[in-house]
């Protein structure tokens, strides 16, 4: 993988018109920043000089600005001649989806002249796309495929940010795959259990005449070995204590108290654990569940982070990758406030 790919990976998953990543971040993106990229030339705009490492944002819609007071870039979307900045129309996902069906329909899958499909998709519903745009939306097909059990077409690694996107391309899937009666199988994978879920609730709102599903009514249960990282305790009492019982995203009362009196709030980080993230005050909000679940999985949850670092006073940005993972919640072994 180039060196600067996964920026652009994180970029083309953006909603926002402007995204401003810490240096310290971006580093930890693309494996290690060298000393001139805290300099403006770094971050110049031209497509010319250094193209794998300015495409990698400029493919995706945005220029770049160093701040050199916060030792941040920002990337602000841009008005472009082509529509790579733009929204995904239906026909531009569907042209993608069925190239990819025409992939996996050869023998072996995947044995198609990829480039001259591509080409011809670019040439087509894709006019004004970037080759990165259609690879990277192929990328992401193979995450849906992977997740539903379908066969995916190698050469395409899974790319998981799909965004608001999510739930045209697996409407697309079931259309094209032609899935309108089949069942979706159970499986331990909280990532494929959201993507069947997606396809299922699909199924039953194009076709209301089909018949409930049976379900299970002895469901078996199977043993999830997970990674807990040990919290600091008193970071979560310091921060429960300074929200006053009021969730510091909606500034709402906690929505009930605890058996011990104390009102219901979870302690979520900016910058998630997993990512990197410090376990410390600047860096963790106590929010009802509500918002708590808005902040991971919400098609808003950017905004409602930036939102909290700029009214809460404590927290910093630490920037890092639009994730809607959160395996430890996902396995309710764990205290909600501790999430």
């Amino acid at each position: 993988m180039p060196k600067y790919e996964p920026l652009g990976l994180h970029l083309a998953g953006q909603d926002e018109n402007e995204v401003v990543l810490p240096l310290t971040a971006i580093a930890v993106l693309v494996d290690g920043l060298p000393r001139e990229a805290t300099k403006p030339q770094f971050w110049a705009n031209a497509p010319a000089h250094h193209a794998s490492r300015r495409h990698s944002w400029l493919d995706n819609g945005y220029h770049a600005f160093l701040d050199r007071r916060s030792a941040s870039v920002v990337f602000r979307r841009v008005q472009r001649a082509n529509r790579d900045g733009s929204a995904w129309s239906d026909e531009e996902l569907r042209a993608c989806v069925e190239a990819y069906h025409r992939l996996v329909n050869v023998a072996p899958p995947g044995t198609a002249n990829k480039t001259i499909l591509r080409n011809e998709v670019l040439a087509g519903p894709l006019m004004g796309r970037t080759a990165g745009a259609y690879e990277r939306r192929m990328q992401n097909i193979t995450s849906v495929l992977t997740d539903l059990g379908l066969q995916v077409v190698p050469g395409y690694p899974p790319l998981r940010n799909l965004g608001s996107v999510k739930r045209r391309v697996v409407a697309l899937v079931n259309e094209v795959w032609q899935r309108g009666s089949v069942l979706e199988l159970p499986t331990e994978d909280t990532e494929a259990s959201s993507t069947r879920v997606v396809a299922a609730m699909d199924r039953y709102e194009q076709n209301p005449e089909l018949a409930p599903p049976v379900g299970n009514t002895e469901p078996t249960k199977s043993q999830v070995v997970i990674a807990r990282y040990r919290r600091d305790l008193n970071v979560i009492g310091y921060v429960l204590a300074e929200s006053q019982g009021r969730c510091e995203a909606c500034n709402q009362p906690a929505p009930f108290l605890r058996g011990d009196g104390s009102p219901f709030l979870e302690v979520h980080h900016l910058l998630p654990i997993a990512q990197g993230g410090p376990d410390t005050c600047n860096n963790a909000a106590a929010v009802c569940p509500n918002c708590h679940r808005e902040l991971h999985h919400g098609g808003n949850r950017n905004r409602l982070r930036q939102d909290l670092i700029r009214r809460i006073e404590r927290l910093e940005d630490f920037g890092g990758v639009d994730d809607t993972s959160h395996p430890e919640e996902a396995t309710g072994v764990i205290p909600p406030q501790l999430a």
